[in-house]
């Protein structure tokens, strides 16, 4: 089944070693027993996020055009995301009707100049109800020889979140779901997930794909009333729209006119 699952890793900055701690919401029961060797350090930079309903016909479940293969989630991922910003008057771009790239690109959406689309832009976010997603390529990761691998599991909601130990037997694998930040990544392991470090992989580790493939979806509300998906690449490519300049860890406002 697709999983239309919100890890609340994707709002993270991954070992950071300040801030508040992990936390997400409606968890799921693991049954992992946490080992006493240390723990990884995740803080939260993004408070609690609700998942999207597994109902099909919920409105949070507009993926029709991504199969089994694929992991949807929440968020652009690393440590500093993506975005764009409007840099001219009368800019429209081309969009989605719904998040699937074989969905027509017919849908205009007119945006405001100066704006800026990036999460941290709180209120750019919600002035348009911005909706950021994650379409990334599972890429299976075999262990040629086995070995261990230190993890968190997704459903550790601890104040400090406890590192375990999986058991990954020879020529077994574990699915790379997608990448967070700061060299972490999700991970799924005999029907769970977790997060954990890539140097945490063995060196003798193979990748069925050369490199992991990410979609990178915005959902908002045009100036004319309409809402829209947008893809990051189909935005970069219209007149009128650049790449979103860093301004610094956690910082994003629209333009200043």
């Amino acid at each position: 089944m697709m999983k239309y699952y919100l890890s609340a890793a994707v709002l993270l900055c991954a070992a950071c070693g300040q801030g508040e701690p992990l936390t997400e919401t409606s968890p799921s029961e693991t049954n992992e027993t946490a080992t006493s060797d240390g723990i990884i350090d995740i803080t939260d930079t993004g408070g609690t996020i609700d998942r999207p309903s597994d109902d099909p016909n919920s409105a949070l479940n507009p993926f029709e055009g991504y199969d089994d293969n694929w992991y949807i989630s929440f968020g652009w991922p690393g440590e500093y995301p993506p975005g764009f910003a409007i840099v001219a008057d009368g800019v429209t771009a081309l969009g989605r009707e719904a998040m699937a790239l074989d969905a027509r690109l017919d849908q205009s959406c007119p945006l405001e100049k100066n704006a800026v689309y990036q999460q941290w832009n709180q209120r750019r976010a919600e002035a348009d109800d911005l909706d950021f997603r994650t379409a990334s390529k599972i890429t299976e990761v075999i262990f040629p020889s086995g070995g261990t691998i230190a993890v968190i599991p997704e459903a550790d909601e601890s104040f400090v979140p406890q590192q375990i130990t999986l058991n990954v037997p020879v020529n077994g694998s574990i699915g790379y779901l997608r990448y967070v930040a700061e060299g972490f990544f999700l991970m799924e392991f005999d029907g769970e997930e977790y997060q954990t470090l890539e140097n945490e992989l063995p060196e003798d580790a193979l990748f069925n794909n050369e490199s992991t493939e990410d979609d990178l979806w915005l959902q908002t509300n045009c100036t004319d009333g309409s809402r829209v998906w947008l893809t990051l690449s189909d935005a970069l490519k219209t007149d009128g729209i650049n790449e979103w300049e860093i301004q610094g860890y956690g910082e994003a406002s629209d333009l200043r006119p």
